[in-house]
Order: structure tokens, then C-alpha cells, then sequence
């Protein structure tokens, strides 16, 4: 009982005195704009640094004859980061005009939940900009030329800064863009992208791309078809792990980007407490660490039977190159002789064909589907007597090119 007693007053102790040191601050909160906010949090110091632990809340304020400008954020801290739900809201009604004239009417707003700093659970924003010119008439001032710019919604849910379950993005001047994952952020079921003349929509399998319907019409990944459809005996493969985020082209990347991450209304660079932003001291600016959106692509896995059929390939090449290094050699030595240029250029010849050979070993070592390897790999294609019923038939197709080729300089005496 008198240990139980102890451990109480040392917890009390040690919580009274975390407390003494926490301190408030309220007042003027820089925010990068022309417009004062304002700041109410608290924080304790560290290594002469504040650290926000509790309720934040900021405002900035602002209104003219015929503007108003209304920004505020609130949240809580815990130990510097952001934790549990946060607000974001920003109102500016006719408060900036463009060089052309025009002025703005910008809605934006946030919901978003944080764990220890990382997003986690659903965030929900909204965003709506309509710009305008103010003209005289009838003796006032009124809206001319009125256009929106801006009417998108997104819906995303996270789990340790990563996007799983659902991602919706709900664009009505641009793209709607719905996507399903897993608890482990993997691609599952479909990814729908519906454009003002194109829709896509994939189907996943286990992350893989099984098919997609191209305004209505299916085309099937020939290469998930080869691998569950012949079996993994015919087709042995290994599953890649990507992320859509890889591709820098991605509009999804951009719409995650623009409107949750890069956006200025949401002062990232001035409150700061976000885990999947990382700032860059020297430029002030900062990266976005994409998490999600993983899927798989198949890649064949090279038994050692076809490894030694490549390796015959590849040391029939290293020979040929070695008989142009000896006809180059041997033309310096003799630069008017006829017949080592002729010679010389046989083996030139030959070495454009194995050039094209690698190219569709490489392609081999790449296409699970023999549709691929005679269809839509960008090799040129080789001349088969036969057209290749199974897979392993193509490789073995350039190993007879190949075979053909060291036979023609063979019989020309040309390997030295």
C-alpha cells in the first residue's frame, strides 16, 4: 500500500511540474500574407525550442466597403504534432483581383484526422472558386463576365499517412476519380477515371491489373490472363511492387498534391506538425512522403534451363565482337585491303542482328504473355519458321537466329 502511495505522488509530482513548465501564447501568428492573424496554443520548450502541446487555434480576419476576408484553423498538438481532428476554413469574398481584373470568391475547407503527427482516418475537403469582373451599371458596381474555376471535392482516408480503403475526388470542371484499396493501401477491385470524353475503369485482382473498360469496351491484361489462367507451373512470376505515385505524370498525384498538400491555405509551413511533410531548410519549401496506392506487375521468373539458353546467346555476341575488334585491328594494319572491309562489315551486320536479339531477350525477361512477345514489344520482330505456340518457343526461336548467325561467320572463317 505505501509503494501504491509512493508511485501516486511521484506521478503527481512529475505532472504537476510537466504543467508548471507549459506555457500559453496569444497573439499575432505570422502567416506569410498581407493579412494579421492571430494564435492561441500552448507549448513547453525544448532545447530552446517551442513545442505546441494542446489546443491550437489561429484566425486571421479582415473586411472592407465591399470585400471580407475570414481564415481560420484549429486543432490540438500533442508533444509537436498534430493529433486527433483538425479544421480548416477559408472565406474570401472579393478581397483579390488578377492583372487581368478579375476578382475572386474562394471557399475552401478541411476536415482532417491526424494520428501522432500522420494523416489517419477520413479527411474531407471541399473547394469552390468563382472569378468575376466588376463593371458599372446602372449607376453600381456589378458582376460581369462571372466563371468558376474551381467546384472539387475529396474524400480520402488514411491509416499511418498512408491512402487506403477509398479515394474519392469528385472534380465538376475536371476529372471523378473513385479508387479502392486494402488495409495495406494495395490497389482492389476497380480504379475509375471519367474524363469529359474518356472513362477508364481498371479491375485489380490481388493488386493486379486484371482488365479495364475503355468507354465501355474491355481489353484484358494479357499478362495476369498468361500467369492465372495457364498456371504458375507454365508461367512461374514474381510480383513487382509499385506505387501510382512512381509515375510523375499521375493525376492522381496531382489532385492528392494541389489540393491537399500544396495548398497555402493550410499554412504546412508556418504551423508545422505534419509527419508526411518534410521541409526543405535551404528553400523554406517541402516535400510530400506518398504513401499508397500500391499495385503489382508480373514479371516471369527465368528458370535455369532458359538461363543457359541466354548465356549460349550472350557468349556468341561476346565472340562476334571479338572478331570486330580483330578485322578493326588488322584494317589499321591494312587500310586498303578489300576483303577485310567486306569481312569486317559481315560481322558489323551480324552484330545488328544480335543487337536485336538482346532486345527481345529482354522483352522475355519482362512479358509473362506470349501475345506480348509477338505482338507488342517494341523489338524488332524475329523471323520464326514456326509461330511459337508457348512461351518458351519464342526464347528458343533466337536461340536458332542466334545459332544461325555464328554458323554463317563460322563458315566464312571469322572468329579468330
Amino acid at each position: 500500500m505505501r509503494n501504491l502511495a509512493l508511485l501516486l505522488a511521484i506521478f503527481i509530482y512529475s505532472h504537476n511540474l510537466f504543467s508548471q513548465k507549459t506555457e500559453r501564447y496569444s497573439g499575432d501568428y505570422y502567416n506569410g500574407t498581407n493579412i494579421k492573424g492571430e494564435s492561441n496554443y500552448a507549448f513547453y520548450q525544448e532545447k530552446n525550442k517551442k513545442i505546441k502541446h494542446g489546443p491550437f487555434r489561429y484566425s486571421a480576419r479582415a473586411k472592407g466597403e465591399d470585400w471580407r476576408y475570414s481564415h481560420s484553423i484549429s486543432g490540438e498538438f500533442s508533444k509537436g504534432f498534430k493529433n486527433g481532428n483538425w479544421t480548416y476554413n477559408l472565406n474570401s469574398k472579393s478581397h483579390e483581383k488578377d492583372k487581368l481584373g478579375f476578382y475572386y470568391n474562394i471557399t475552401v475547407d478541411l476536415t482532417a484526422n491526424y494520428k501522432n503527427g500522420l494523416p489517419d482516418g477520413e479527411w474531407m475537403y471541399t473547394c469552390y472558386v468563382n472569378k468575376y469582373k466588376k463593371v458599372l451599371k446602372g449607376g453600381r458596381m456589378r458582376k460581369a463576365e462571372s466563371k468558376d474555376t474551381k467546384d472539387i471535392k475529396i474524400i480520402a482516408n488514411w491509416k499511418n499517412g498512408k491512402l487506403i480503403d477509398s479515394l474519392i475526388i469528385n472534380d465538376k470542371l475536371g476529372k471523378t476519380i473513385h479508387i479502392s484499396m486494402n488495409n495495406f493501401g494495395v490497389l482492389i477491385n476497380h480504379k475509375t477515371i471519367k474524363g469529359e470524353n474518356t472513362t477508364y475503369e481498371m479491375q485489380y485482382l490481388k493488386g493486379i491489373e486484371s482488365s479495364k473498360l475503355i468507354n465501355g469496351n474491355m481489353v484484358n491484361n494479357s499478362e495476369y490472363f498468361a500467369f492465372s489462367n495457364l498456371g504458375t507451373t507454365d508461367n512461374p512470376a514474381k510480383k513487382i511492387k509499385h506505387s501510382l505515385f512512381d509515375n510523375q505524370k499521375c493525376i492522381i498525384a496531382k489532385y492528392i498534391d494541389d489540393n491537399l498538400f500544396n495548398n497555402d491555405y493550410f499554412l504546412y509551413k508556418y504551423i508545422e506538425g505534419d509527419k508526411l511533410l518534410h521541409t526543405k531548410l535551404e528553400y523554406g519549401d517541402y516535400t510530400v512522403n506518398h504513401k499508397g496506392l500500391y499495385y503489382y506487375t508480373l514479371e516471369p521468373i527465368i528458370s535455369s534451363e532458359e538461363s543457359e539458353i541466354i548465356k549460349k546467346i550472350n557468349i556468341a555476341e561476346e565472340k562476334t565482337k571479338e572478331s570486330l575488334w580483330y578485322y578493326n585491328k588488322e584494317i589499321k594494319k591494312n587500310p586498303k585491303d578489300k576483303k577485310l572491309k567486306s569481312d569486317r562489315q559481315r560481322v558489323r551486320n551480324t552484330l545488328l542482328v544480335y543487337k536485336d536479339l538482346q532486345c527481345n531477350i529482354k522483352a522475355y525477361k519482362k512479358h509473362l504473355s506470349l501475345i506480348n512477345l509477338l505482338e507488342n514489344n517494341s523489338c524488332n520482330k524475329i523471323h520464326f519458321d514456326k509461330t511459337p505456340r508457348k512461351r518458351q518457343e519464342f526464347l528458343q526461336g533466337i536461340k536458332r537466329e542466334s545459332d544461325k548467325q555464328f554458323k554463317l561467320l563460322s563458315t566464312y572463317n571469322q572468329y579468330h
